[in-house]
């Protein structure tokens, strides 16, 4: 189990990457304006 979980983390760790790469910078500016601290903006953007 834990070589498949070794093997297959890369992987997941790529796309969760790209994922988070592609939010429009729009949306954390305008959880600012609306008073949203960093772990709000993280937990309900990102």
């Amino acid at each position: 189990m834990l070589m498949n979980i070794w093997s297959t983390m890369p992987f997941y760790i790529v796309i969760y990457l790209a994922a988070t790469q592609d939010i429009p910078e729009g949306l954390y500016e305008a959880a600012t304006l609306d008073g949203a601290t960093n772990w709000e903006k993280f937990l309900y953007i990102t």
